[in-house]
């Protein structure tokens, strides 16, 4: 399985490290490196089979995502 995507706004290729369907939250995340040294994470939605990354706005949902890197 190929495990890396790229960003139609900048070329770049990221490497998916995490992809999280929380049950008790409505959004669904996803957590990427592009050299394994630096790490993001951003909602996602699968539109159409490309990946369309959104903003995480809310402090609960970066708890959990903390929480899930942790194990």
């Amino acid at each position: 399985m190929d495990n890396t995507f790229k960003f139609e706004e900048n070329g770049e290729e990221y490497q998916i490290v995490k992809i999280l369907n929380p049950k008790n939250i409505i959004y669904d995340y996803i957590i990427y490196t592009n050299n394994n040294k630096d790490f993001y994470a951003s909602r996602y939605e699968l539109i159409n089979n490309e990946i369309r990354l959104n903003p995480i706005e809310e402090e609960y949902e970066w708890d959990y995502i903390d929480k899930e890197m942790e194990v």
